[in-house]
């Protein structure tokens, strides 16, 4: 067994963002699987004495830039703070995310684009810059909205930031569609849409530049940049155990590619019939939902399906499933079950719920239909994306 590894994670343990706590979970399983690592988590790491720890995986910020420039034991940066120095980087390929969003807005028909970010955060400019540039080669122009990291740090700021931005929402000409940098951030956009009387994704789509399973998940459902930060931590706990060996350092940073997940704030398809649009933001808000007993016949299926579908957008059953199959290509049962599908895998990604308890509460039958449900929309079972949240 090789000897023990001790290994400073440059982190405040007090409060952890989602980018922070998925990459430590990288880095927690590489660990187990080096199996001689002894993680600590230590702010000052980089201000002690050079024995003290063999190697530090940073999320650097500017009071670091001197101590880390002069550290005697390797250091590998997870995040993009202290651009300026030449520290070797773990990091998502931030220029990819733009391109993908401008990519996906303007294939949902939009024609007028934005980009809502932050003016000194650097992966803000450089996804804003992957955006502009995409966009530009198809011919395409883009409006710019900025506001400082620290908007919602006083309940002034916080009103002056909202009016002022609920106003450019009002100007920009529909269909828009925007790249907003942060989740939290994207939420306020669409709530304050809402307010103005703008629909999302009908007069404007939006995508956030970052996926948080929960604040993505509220109303409406939000397309989101996927980064796997999970990755990123083990591959950057790798490169500091190489280095630590005495590998050469790498002339280039380590980058993540980056996906797109498109959920119900740009999915413009259904824009074409406003009922359709009306049924799946119903079923959205419902698909989960049991009926009341009481009002069952004897056998009676509890749960929501067709009929009430059609008959909550006041049309007949017959005549929403030729829309939806003429706008969509799917049936009713279909999109309820896409919706379903949808609510269960979040629920078996983030919570411990026994899957029994997670079918019936997504609006399955049992847990053998759900399974079905999974088989035919994600080719994989209920266990298996457990098992493959867990493991990253």
């Amino acid at each position: 067994m090789p000897p023990t590894r001790r290994i400073a994670l440059l982190y405040r343990p007090d409060p952890l963002d989602l980018r922070q706590r998925e990459t430590l979970r990288g880095i927690a399983r590489y660990a187990r699987e080096a199996g001689h690592w002894q993680l600590a988590l230590d702010p000052y790491a980089d201000q002690l004495e050079p024995a003290h720890y063999d190697g530090i995986l940073a999320a650097p910020h500017r009071g670091h830039a001197r101590s880390l420039r002069r550290c005697p034991v390797p250091v590998v940066s997870v995040t993009w703070g202290l651009m300026h120095e030449r520290l070797l980087r773990v990091i998502e390929r931030r220029h990819i995310a733009g391109r993908l969003a401008a990519c996906h807005l303007a294939d949902q028909g939009c024609r007028t684009f934005a980009y809502v970010g932050f003016s000194r955060q650097p992966q803000s400019r450089v996804e804003r810059t992957g955006f502009t540039r995409e966009l530009r080669k198809r011919g395409l122009r883009i409006h710019r909205a900025r506001t400082f990291v620290s908007y919602a740090a006083s309940r002034g700021g916080w009103r002056k930031i909202t009016a002022s931005l609920g106003d450019w929402l009002e100007r920009l000409r529909p269909p828009a569609g925007l790249l907003v940098a942060q989740p939290g951030f994207a939420r306020l956009v669409a709530q304050l849409a809402r307010q103005r009387g703008i629909a999302v994704p009908r007069d404007m789509a939006i995508v956030a530049a970052d996926d948080d399973p929960v604040l993505c998940s509220l109303d409406p459902p939000l397309t989101a940049i996927h980064c796997d930060y999970a990755e990123l931590g083990h591959r950057a706990a790798q490169l500091l155990d190489r280095l630590i060996d005495g590998a050469p350092r790498p002339r280039r940073r380590v980058l993540i590619e980056p996906t797109l997940v498109p959920r119900l704030s740009t999915d413009r398809r259904r824009v074409a019939d406003p009922l359709v649009d009306d049924a799946i933001t119903w079923i959205e808000r419902h698909c989960t939902e049991r009926l009341d007993w009481h009002h069952l016949d004897t056998g009676q299926s509890d749960r929501i399906g067709p009929r009430h579908v059609a008959a909550a957008v006041g049309l007949s059953q017959r005549v929403l499933e030729q829309r939806l199959r003429r706008t969509r290509g799917r049936t009713i049962l279909q999109e309820l079950t896409r919706a379903r599908v949808d609510h269960a895998r979040i629920q078996l990604q983030h919570s411990n719920s026994p899957v029994a308890a997670i079918a019936y509460h997504s609006g399955f039958g049992s847990p053998s239909a759900m399974r079905r449900a999974f088989h035919r929309h994600l080719g994989a079972t209920p266990a298996a994306v457990r098992r493959q949240a867990r493991s990253t």
